[in-house]
């Protein structure tokens, strides 16, 4: 993602390198976790991962006399809500997107949000129990925050589909 950007940042100047300009990230997912428990005030505080990297890379910045952004959010979470009712799991979003974004704007001291890219979770991952609710609620949420929020992954929201052999 992060060389992405560059490549597309370096197009957009139309120069090989734009060496004034550095792309930083980091990895604060944890795996396995449903999106109340990577909340903000779940038990254990596994929210404070994202505040740390962006606190770090705030400090790093710092240190090397560069002015930083908060710019994009990667978020690939859904596996295990895959059958966690709509109504539950789209407000628990929207908060998440809320605290997210609040809180690395004030590490940053920026007012502009960053935008979000949005893995659409499918296959095995998604449930037809709750008419693929927290899948619905991943593309409604983009449908409501236009050019805040976007899919990148290729992933559809249908249910794995099965062989007539009856092998997946």
């Amino acid at each position: 993602w992060l060389n992405f950007g560059k490549i597309l940042h370096n197009q957009r100047l139309m120069t090989d390198n734009d060496t004034t300009r550095v792309f930083a990230g980091a990895c604060p997912g944890v795996g396995g976790k449903s999106l109340a428990q990577l909340s903000k005030g779940a038990n254990p505080n596994l929210y404070n991962h994202i505040i740390t990297a962006m606190q770090g890379i705030k400090s790093a910045a710092d240190a090397a006399g560069k002015t930083s952004r908060f710019c994009g959010v990667t978020f690939m979470q859904m596996e295990n809500d895959g059958s966690t009712p709509y109504t539950t799991y789209y407000p628990q979003l929207e908060q998440f997107y809320s605290d997210v974004n609040t809180d690395g704007m004030a590490i940053f001291g920026q007012t502009r949000p960053p935008h979000w890219y949005f893995y659409q979770g499918g296959g095995m991952y998604t449930s037809d129990i709750n008419s693929m609710a927290a899948s619905r609620a991943l593309l409604d949420f983009c449908d409501n925050h236009p050019g805040l929020a976007s899919f990148v992954n290729p992933i559809g929201q249908l249910p794995n589909p099965v062989n007539p052999d009856g092998n997946d």
